[in-house]
């Protein structure tokens, strides 16, 4: 490649790529894709579009931003990167939100790295993987220093009274701790023996890589969780809402949690009727909240169990009903499962991991659609959450 030279110098200045020696980035540089983008083009819409990679500014600079609802010409700026930032789906670790759009600001060039080039880069030489998944490591927890204020603030929005406030804060930051940690020791345990032993076969080695891109997720998750609640107690949330096909929403997220299921070899069944009307929302949102609620259920349903997802077409509403025959809420603890950050189970030898904010941003989510989440439960027989979205936003018949 005639502008390999320049590539590599890029990558060199990059957040991701800068540990990497020059043998190494000569070695990667023709992964990328050079893609030039005119003053003023967008790249990618906001929240439209995953564009299954990432892209590395290689001339020009790039605006993120966010659409602001019925105002197509206006956008609110998330940031200006300049060269050698990196953005786009898989960068879960930048600044920007994942839900943001990008634009040239000037006439520009960007490298492009798909995500099946950056996972066979990181798959075929076991020093180049560690440097890059150690950078990784590095960014994270820079992002979780900084997001460490907002997680006081989080906390803070919670105050009611002074004993309240006391077991908040208790709950949360052994969650937390809890919760980062895990998967933190997981990513440095594994890259420190990709390390240090000298000879890893293939499939080993893959083990390990996959190990750290799961546990990377989980814990790229959790912060955007946490984001997305502190964005809502903000009131800096704003529903994208468009025409969308309700029955193509329920369906992606059942099918996203089959493995999990199937694991636990649960029975696990949908139910939607063919004629659904789409619903004028959010759908990226309402992913999100039907997410945590049949994650919910696949959680505290112990193996062989049941869990089903049934959609109603009411006269005057869209229901959602997430059933399973797991381990039940007692009766004093129903009013409380919405509350942020709180469990059931508070104790630290639990044996089912989470944060305690899944349930909360669901409720969060359905609130903003104007629709109602309740739950029915019998300790030891199992749990029935139901969604239901008002008519309203009936669209048309799909």
């Amino acid at each position: 490649m005639a502008a390999s030279n320049d590539i590599v110098e890029v990558l060199r200045n990059s957040t991701l790529f800068k540990s990497l020696s020059k043998e190494e980035l000569v070695a990667i540089a023709s992964r990328f894709d050079v893609q030039t983008f005119a003053s003023g083009q967008v790249i990618f819409d906001d929240g439209s579009a995953d564009t299954n990679g990432m892209y590395v500014i290689r001339k020009g600079s790039i605006k993120i931003f966010k659409s602001v609802v019925d105002d197509s010409s206006r956008q609110q700026a998330v940031a200006v990167l300049k060269e050698g930032n990196f953005f786009g789906e898989m960068a879960l670790l930048d600044e920007e939100v994942r839900s943001a759009g990008a634009a040239a600001l000037d006439d520009c060039e960007l490298l492009f790295l798909s995500r099946a080039s950056f996972n066979e880069i990181i798959g075929q030489n076991l020093e180049t993987a560690h440097r890059i998944l150690t950078q990784i490591a590095k960014v994270m927890s820079r992002r979780l220093r900084d997001t460490n204020n907002l997680f006081r603030e989080v906390v803070s929005w919670g105050y009611r009274a002074r004993r309240e406030v006391r077991d908040l804060k208790s709950n949360f930051l052994s969650t937390i701790s809890h919760e980062l940690r895990t998967p933190i020791h997981s990513i440095q345990g594994f890259t420190s023996l990709m390390k240090d032993t000298e000879e890893i076969d293939r499939e080993t080695q893959k083990k390990f890589i996959e190990v750290i891109l799961e546990e990377s997720k989980r814990l790229a998750g959790l912060i955007n969780d946490l984001i997305s609640l502190a964005e809502i107690e903000y009131g800096a949330i704003i529903l994208e809402r468009q025409s969308t096909k309700f029955k193509d929403v329920i369906e992606k997220v059942f099918e996203s949690y089959r493995s999990e299921a199937e694991e636990k070899k649960l029975q696990y069944e949908l139910f939607v009727p063919k004629d659904l009307p789409a619903l004028n929302v959010d759908a990226n949102r309402l992913e999100q909240a039907i997410e945590h609620i049949i994650e919910n259920a696949i959680k505290f349903t112990d193996f062989n169990g049941r869990v089903s997802t049934r959609v109603e077409d009411r006269k005057n509403a869209i229901e959602i009903i997430v059933s399973d025959n797991g381990r039940g809420i007692p009766a004093k603890y129903i009013d409380r499962i919405f509350g942020k950050f709180y469990q059931v189970d508070q104790s630290t030898t639990r044996s089912v991991d989470g944060a305690g904010i899944g349930l909360t941003l669901a409720k969060h989510i359905i609130d903003l659609h104007g629709g109602q989440i309740t739950v029915t439960s019998k300790e030891g027989d199992g749990s029935t959450f139901k969604i239901t979205l008002p008519k309203e936003h009936v669209i048309k018949k799909s």
